[in-house]
């Protein structure tokens, strides 16, 4: 599925805690399912972003161009693409009701 041309309304599953290292990783502990992922900063960003409100994906990529730095825009596309597509994988994310 392409999440990009898909227009849902984003959210995090459940409630959750994380916890930082020194390398950039983090430990996103879901506590509705129990489950524990180890998740880069940028999906951990995009995690506390849904955690607040719903997002669409427009929503997301504007959020994170103001914070991407060097990145073009289209390789911020795929990247939250592929973030977006992972973390649904791993039912971190949903699509809102």
């Amino acid at each position: 599925m392409d999440v990009i041309d898909t227009p849902i309304q984003w959210c995090a599953s459940g409630p959750a805690r994380t916890f930082e290292d020194e390398e950039g990783l983090v430990v996103y502990f879901n506590q509705g399912s129990g489950s524990t992922h180890l998740v880069t900063e940028i999906a951990a960003f995009i995690l506390q972003l849904l955690a607040e409100r719903p997002f669409s994906t427009d929503e997301l990529l504007q959020r994170m161009a103001s914070e991407a730095g060097d990145i073009t825009e289209q390789e911020l596309r795929e990247t939250v693409q592929e973030l977006l597509e992972d973390l649904q994988a791993s039912e971190l994310i949903e699509a809102a009701s």
